[in-house]
């Protein structure tokens, strides 16, 4: 990581010294609207970040599951729910279901 970026956990709560700040992190992703994380490997990680900001209702994290067999490239976004159709798809929803 470079001197400026940080994970996205919890400054305060959880002792990462590099974690973004209330500011920084409310500046990236709001406090109101629903966000959809696309991640390149597991989501429990990131899902544990959020859980110690209090952030995990807003918050629709998917990622990397292991297939149950060998497959393609395309395949295996479809089986992670990370293919573009998809990943639009459930912020279609997310949207939907948003109340201001």
């Amino acid at each position: 990581m470079g001197t400026h970026q940080r994970p996205y956990g919890p400054r305060p709560r959880s002792g990462l010294a590099h974690a973004l700040s209330v500011r920084v992190f409310t500046s990236l992703f709001s406090t109101r609207t629903p966000v959809l994380m696309a991640v390149p490997t597991h989501t429990g990680a990131v899902r544990t970040l959020l859980a110690g900001r209090g952030e995990t209702s807003r918050f629709h994290v998917i990622g990397y599951r292991e297939p149950d067999r060998p497959t393609t490239p395309e395949g295996l976004l479809d089986h992670c729910g990370l293919s573009a159709a998809t990943l639009a798809a459930q912020a279609t929803i997310m949207l939907k279901e948003h109340r201001p």
